[in-house]
């Protein structure tokens, strides 16, 4: 409270007037303005004689005391040996960033200081407690700035799972970097990441983010779990002003081209950068790319992302190179392979383009563009991306949209990269793709390798149920350095692994599941509810199994209703399957590129609709926490605000500030 605080700011200045030199203050913000209000012997006495301003593009511009305006002001950089500055500034990353700038021979006096001066004084609110971080990181988080004259900026945009690293932008620097265009790339996420928790561990103390719609912002916005919060307008709102700090840095720069790699939890802030991009410089060529355009139904029409004018789908390595090669040259190309953009003729119908087959010849990413130790979370934690295999090997679930041609690298070309990031001292990996055991004899060679090697690590993945993985396969990938699996099962009856077109049995299911656990890897399991045909029994005949196989599952790490994807079979053949939509189904796959709205669709024998899906996956929830099964946080945090709308009194832990810590294996 400001009438609590003003002894401080009394008390403070005294402290800075009583120094007995000349004394400058670094700061043209409100804690400046405050100093000098509560102690105008600063400015009576003489003692300050100048003003060290350096406007940060992130800092308010805030007018002086009328009496000091003649006070001359200096750079940073002039003062001199011996000098006195004291750093007005309360927010630790802006301090941290002003005290960079001040030589090393020079006094620095922090706000701090009054803790220590006048204890008795300070609010007991203002005692902030901190937890155990690794702040100040050892590299510069980079500045919001890019360089002149660029043909292109490539950009991934808040949030990211975790501070995991932008594998997929790597790729697209990489096919970048083999052509004649200016660019730079820039991970806006990361810069994102620490900024927050600097400021929330430093300055908030046990104060909570709550954003205009009176929802609280989580702890960590960017664990998988919250994921969903970044859709909300409340969430990019809060971050407006970093939206605003990287248009003023885009602005001023002027690049010809802007490149934004863009999915689910990142489309929203995307959108609003790019609109405000748009609005400033009109002729710039946006470009996008990403989760979001891995087939041409999500991103037909540009509808997906209006202020686009190129949308590359699918994987962009051949592509994303010699189109922006061209357009830096000033040419506009349209009707591409692989391309969609607005400037394609009105009959011209998409074609893809070639994917990659070699992906030998497709160097991995090194994330050049920025210290790759930044890439960790808040408390140390760190999880590292690789890639082995592209597509799916089998590409018939019924529900999956991510149905790609199958490919994988050779075992000694993928253990390359993995010994490259282990030499850089990361030691946890996660396999990025779909399909991990699409072959299982390739993923025991990639072990062998490792092991041949004496590569020390930790592996987790998201695999399939297959018969070929049996006890030796998960004693082998245990000694490569397996500690957790993912099983994207998906189905738990015999009805429903057929609906679903799963390829396997139930038995085969308990028997991957027992196998894995023997081996001593940690277990994860998905399950998507509410396929067509699927009944009631079906859904009895899966809590069973859970329960009775509960010893050999670690997590229920997904528990979703179905989504209706584009991609998906449901999506192109949905009269085949039994589904009905509640307007014209031409009318709604018109407005809805990625998938129909839960409410807009249904389907017969038996009638399942989104609230039956809903009510289903309440029902698994109760039984399987009263079987004891566990559930991860992904899964009870989706079903408190989404299943039962943030209402959870009778939902056993679900609500979140209710629940414990739970095993997270993924990110554990």
């Amino acid at each position: 409270a400001p009438d609590e605080a003003e002894p401080c700011w009394a008390a403070l200045g005294q402290y800075l007037a009583a120094r007995g030199q000349k004394i400058a203050i670094f700061g043209q913000g409100a804690l400046a303005e405050t100093v000098l209000r509560a102690c105008p012997e600063l400015i009576q006495r003489s003692i300050l004689t100048s003003v060290v301003v350096h406007k940060l593009e992130y800092e308010d511009e805030l007018t002086y005391l009328p009496e000091c305006k003649d006070l001359r002001k200096i750079s940073p950089e002039d003062l001199s040996k011996g000098d006195l500055v004291f750093i007005a500034e309360e927010k630790t990353f802006e301090f941290w960033e002003m005290r960079k700038l001040i030589p090393k021979d020079v006094k620095i006096i922090e706000p701090n200081i009054i803790g220590e001066i006048e204890t008795d004084l300070v609010p007991l609110q203002a005692w902030v407690p901190i937890p155990p971080n690794i702040y100040p990181l050892e590299h510069d988080i980079p500045k919001i700035k890019f360089s002149e004259g660029l043909d292109l900026i490539l950009m991934d945009c808040p949030s990211r799972n975790l501070s995991i690293m932008p594998n997929g932008l790597g790729y697209v620097h990489n096919a970048l970097e083999k052509t004649e265009i200016k660019f730079q790339t820039f991970d806006l996420d990361i810069v994102a990441y620490h900024r927050f928790h600097i400021h929330r561990l430093y300055d908030l103390g046990s104060k909570r983010i709550i954003l205009p719609s009176k929802k609280e912002l989580p702890d960590d916005p960017w664990r998988g779990e919250w994921g969903g919060c970044w859709t909300e307008d409340g969430t990019v709102e809060y971050f407006s002003p970093l939206i605003e700090e990287t248009a003023d840095a885009i602005e001023a720069a002027r690049p010809k081209m802007l490149g934004l790699s863009v999915q689910g939890n990142n489309r929203l802030f995307s959108k609003r950068l790019a609109k405000e991009i748009r609005s400033r410089l009109p002729n710039i060529i946006i470009i996008i790319g990403g989760y979001d355009c891995i087939n041409p139904t999500a991103a037909a029409g540009r509808a997906i992302f209006t202020d686009a004018d190129y949308i590359f789908v699918g994987e962009a390595d051949h592509t994303v190179g010699p189109i922006t090669e061209r357009i830096a040259k000033g040419e506009l190309p349209k009707n591409e392979p692989g391309v969609i953009s607005r400037f394609d003729d009105d009959d011209y119908k998409f074609v893809p383009a070639p994917m990659p087959h070699n992906l030998g010849a497709i160097e991995w990413p090194k994330y050049q563009w920025v210290e790759n130790d930044l890439y960790r979370n808040h408390n140390g934690y760190n999880l590292t991306p690789v890639i082995a295999t592209r597509g799916c090997l089998w590409s018939r679930c019924t529900f999956c949209s991510e149905r790609f041609y199958w490919r994988s690298r050779a075992p000694e070309e993928f253990v390359d990269e993995l010994e490259w990031h282990v030499n850089k001292g990361r030691s946890l990996f996660v396999f990025n793709e779909s399909d991990l055991n699409g072959q299982p004899e390739k993923l025991l060679a990639i072990c062998d390798e490792i092991i041949k090697r004496g590569i020390k690590t930790r592996l987790t993945g998201q695999l399939r149920i297959n018969k070929k993985s049996d006890k030796a396969f998960f004693l082998k990938l245990r000694e490569a350095g397996f500690t957790a699996l993912r099983f994207g099962v998906d189905a738990f009856s015999k009805n429903t692994l057929k609906l679903q077109k799963k390829g396997y049995t139930m038995d085969m299911i308990a028997q991957n599941l027992r196998d894995c656990k023997a081996a001593g890897i940690g277990i994860e399991v998905n399950w998507v509810v509410g396929v067509p045909h699927e009944t009631e029994e079906d859904l009895q005949e899966g809590i069973d199994f859970l329960i009775e196989n509960k010893d050999n599952i670690d997590v229920i790490a997904n528990l979703t209703p179905l989504l209706l994807n584009s991609g998906s079979v449901y999506w192109e053949e949905p009269e085949k399957h039994g589904i009905k939509f509640r307007m014209s189904k031409e009318s709604l796959f018109a407005l809805n590129f990625q998938f129909v709205p839960d409410d807009q669709w249904y389907s017969v024998d038996p009638y399942i609709d989104a609230d039956i899906r809903k009510e289903w996956v309440g029902k698994i929830l109760h039984s399987l926490q009263k079987g004891g099964v566990p559930l991860g946080d992904w899964v009870t945090n989706y079903l408190a605000d989404r299943v039962y709308e943030g209402d959870v009194d009778e939902v056993v832990e679900a609500k979140p500030e209710q629940k414990p810590e739970r095993q997270r294996m993924w990110g554990a």
